[in-house]
């Protein structure tokens, strides 16, 4: 009798689930470049300059947001070179084209079922909520501008399993469902998007402070590198869903909360500045759907 074939482990699923990633081609040039510039705190106004103006979109993309009502800007801005020094600051410019160049890579326009608004305003209001507490109120000394990136891109992970497995997952966001997201993409697909997304930024290249947030987020556990980071970025892209979805900040789990890092009263007040700003981080974000 012929030996029965072995059945795949759970471990062989995932892994084939990862290289099924590996098709989604690698970014192109220009965000290979920003990926770089991301990395380097050296980087000056010149090199991001010289590295956007290749690029007749993220040119246009630059001008969109240096002249949109979210920076009130009273005089026209022309060029990139005043869009990123009047307004945006390098920073947060090299932030949100890292950010975009990367999502190019990513076929979400064409899946009609993918909530693509809400994708990008949680994009970028956890952003906005880990750069305001690494600013003023985080009790850990934690970079305002990696802050900010690392919540424009935490949930890249989503974008890469929706394009390589749209048919498996389109049931899944057409279906109300109280459980998270994540969760129910895991019992479909047997992939964690945390996980893809690490997997993939660390395929590309991405700084390992930004991997390190995009797999760990999730896990209120985690204590390795950078574990100030990653929990800051944790609380606050748990916060904007709670928020976008009209739930209690009482609601967020304690164990996300971890008052030892943001007490309970200064993330009520900076939960109160984001429903103050929601119209216009919404209109914002909307630039970069």
């Amino acid at each position: 009798m012929a030996e029965a074939l072995a059945h795949p482990t759970p471990e062989d699923e995932v892994r084939s689930r990862l290289f099924a990633l590996g098709e989604i081609p690698p970014p192109p040039a220009i965000a290979q470049e920003l990926i770089r510039l991301a990395g380097n705190d050296q980087a000056d106004i010149h090199e991001l300059v010289k590295v956007v103006e290749k690029s007749p979109e993220l040119t246009a993309r630059i001008l969109r947001w240096a002249n949109s009502a979210y920076y009130g800007q009273r005089n026209q801005i022309f060029s990139t070179r005043d869009g990123i020094i009047r307004v945006l600051g390098l920073s947060t410019a090299k932030s949100l084209l890292l950010a975009q160049a990367l999502a190019v890579s990513f076929a979400t326009r064409e899946l009609s079922f993918f909530p693509l608004e809400r994708f990008w305003y949680l994009a970028v209001a956890t952003a906005t909520l880990g750069q305001d507490l690494a600013q003023q109120h985080f009790r850990h000394k934690v970079s305002p501008g990696i802050a900010y990136t690392a919540g424009l891109i935490h949930n890249i992970g989503l974008l890469a399993l929706v394009t390589a497995f749209p048919e498996e997952l389109e049931q899944v966001f057409i279906e109300k469902h109280e459980d998270p997201i994540s969760f129910r993409i895991y019992g479909k697909i047997g992939i964690d998007p945390c996980v893809a997304g690490a997997w993939l930024g660390k395929r590309w290249g991405l700084p390992e402070d930004f991997v390190r947030v995009i797999r760990y987020l999730k896990d209120p556990d985690y204590e390795g590198q950078q574990w100030e980071m990653v929990r800051l970025i944790g609380l606050a892209a748990v916060v904007a869903e709670h928020h976008l979805d009209g739930k209690a900040l009482s609601d967020i789990p304690p164990e996300c909360r971890n008052e030892k890092l943001v007490d309970f009263t200064t993330l009520f007040s900076v939960v109160e500045c984001l429903n103050s700003r929601f119209d216009e981080l919404k209109n914002f974000s909307l630039l970069l759907v």
